[in-house]
């Protein structure tokens, strides 16, 4: 619930904690109730998302350097390369429906 507390006031949310404090799942719950629907969803976010898929894309930042995380500008050419995060949400702006991407 207060995940999807913040998602109705925030554009970027992050979840932080421990191993084993259950990130992934609390998302993952929300995400499915959200596609299965809440008979009277209580929050605004609630309201506009119900029973409708969302799509998640998954990035691990420690496995990664800053460069390949963030993207970075190619000095010699002077071109711009993408990182996860830019190349993702690119990807999802790209997408014409009015889904939730996490």
């Amino acid at each position: 619930m207060q995940l999807s507390e913040l998602l109705a006031i925030r554009h970027c949310v992050f979840l932080m904690g421990p191993t084993g404090s259950g990130r992934t799942e609390c998302y993952k719950v929300l995400a499915k109730s959200i596609t299965k629907g809440c008979p009277a969803p209580e929050n605004d976010y609630l309201k506009v998302v119900n029973k409708k898929k969302v799509v998640i894309r998954d990035i691990n930042p420690k496995s990664i350097s800053t460069q390949e995380l963030y993207g970075y500008v190619n000095m010699a050419t002077r071109e711009w390369k993408d990182g996860l995060l830019s190349f993702n949400m690119r990807e999802l702006s790209n997408i014409p429906d009015d889904n939730p991407k996490w």
